[in-house]
């Protein structure tokens, strides 16, 4: 559903997601991040079970996985500039 309106809507610059705890997927594709954003994303869905980046360009380095006890899936493809991954479990 989101697809389809973004995909028709190719002059939006920011979209804000906000107060979406229950989300369990999170599909980014051909966009650009920032490091706050997607530490802010993993820590705060903590139904998040599938978290796949495909195309992203972020603007960082290095991120770290923590706090996401659901986190079941993480795909990372054709992610330009990220080297390094953090990924902290906590049982």
């Amino acid at each position: 559903m989101l697809r389809d309106l973004l995909n028709c809507c190719p002059l939006i610059d920011d979209f804000i997601i906000e107060h979406c705890r229950l989300l369990t997927k999170i599909e980014l594709t051909d966009m650009r991040i920032s490091e706050g954003f997607l530490q802010r994303l993993i820590s705060t869905s903590q139904f998040l079970e599938r978290l796949i980046l495909d195309y992203v360009s972020a603007m960082l380095e290095r991120f770290k996985i923590c706090g996401s006890p659901s986190l079941k899936l993480l795909a990372i493809e054709n992610c330009k500039g990220l080297q390094e991954i953090d990924a902290i479990t906590r049982v």
